[in-house]
This record gives structure tokens, C-alpha cells and sequence, in this order.
């Protein structure tokens, strides 16, 4: 189950309808997020690797599935970073590549993008999470005993939290 589902998300909530399916689909979800974790510490390439094969599995299966934003494909990317560079140079023949000078550019307005959209993402977060706060406080709490929010303002002023 997802908040946000896919189509996809209902089928493979069907597949799961048998109860072997569904307790081997957690299983799997528990190995690759518990024990096969700790193989990322490991000083084997292989076993690094297949962390990252796992962890890359995991998370393409809940990207295909949910729609929880980048945080999935964030966790593939830098589960590369378990990659030795023997492992990562068959994949850099995959990406086409070109002369430095002419790839500057690119990659500064790609930077520049990225960084807007990280400051507009921020910005939208900050001002949601202040209009949240003052509209909770605006609302009236519950009634509570008289003496008792008295106290608690006075404790509140004279530690000089409240104004």
C-alpha cells in the first residue's frame, strides 16, 4: 500500500493477494534494508557492489510503484558512490560524452538549474511551514484547568520565553 499510488501500484498490490507472496516481498524489503546494509561497510568490491544492486532494486521498485518524489532515484545515485572506479568505467562508456570545453556550458546551466530549483523548493517549504504554525496557533486550544495555563505562562515569562 502507497499514499500516492501508480497504476502499477494496484497490480503489484494484487500480486501480494497470496500470503507467501506478500511475506516473501517483505522479507526481501527487510534483507535488503537490514543485513545486506551492512555489506556497504565491507572493503569487498563485490559486496559493495551488490549492495548497490540491491539497494537500486529496492528503490526502483517503490519508484515504479509510489510517487514519493526523488528521494528513491536520490538513494540509486548515491549508492554509486559504492561502486569501485573498475566497476564505474563500463558505465561511463554508456553516457555520451564530449570535448570538455564544448560540455562547460551544459553542465554550469544544468548547476544553475538545479540550485534555483533546490532555493524555490526551500523557499516554498518555509513559507508553508510558517503558514502551518500560524494557523495552529490560531486555533483555540482545549480547555484546560485555569491554574494550571496560568502557572505555565509565568514559568514562560520568567525564563523569558513569553512575552
Amino acid at each position: 500500500t502507497t499514499c500516492l499510488p501508480k497504476p502499477l501500484a494496484r497490480t503489484m498490490h494484487r500480486w501480494s493477494g497470496d500470503r507467501r507472496v506478500s511475506s516473501a516481498q517483505g522479507l526481501m524489503t527487510l534483507w535488503a534494508e537490514g543485513p545486506v546494509s551492512l555489506l556497504a561497510l565491507s572493503g569487498c568490491p563485490w559486496a559493495r557492489a551488490s549492495c548497490c544492486l540491491l539497494w537500486c532494486g529496492l528503490m526502483l521498485g517503490i519508484v515504479v510503484s509510489g510517487n514519493y518524489g526523488f528521494f528513491n532515484l536520490l538513494t540509486c545515485i548515491l549508492s554509486l558512490s559504492l561502486l569501485d572506479d573498475q566497476q564505474l568505467i563500463p558505465l561511463a562508456r554508456l553516457l555520451p560524452l564530449a570535448e570538455p570545453a564544448r560540455m562547460m556550458w551544459p553542465w554550469c546551466l544544468w548547476d544553475g538549474l538545479v540550485l534555483a530549483l533546490i532555493i524555490a523548493a526551500w523557499a516554498v517549504y518555509t513559507a508553508s511551514t510558517v503558514s502551518a504554525i500560524h494557523r495552529t496557533s490560531r486555533i483555540c486550544a482545549p480547555k484546560a484547568p485555569e491554574g494550571w495555563c496560568r502557572r505555565i505562562e509565568e514559568r514562560l515569562r520568567a525564563l523569558g520565553l513569553a512575552g
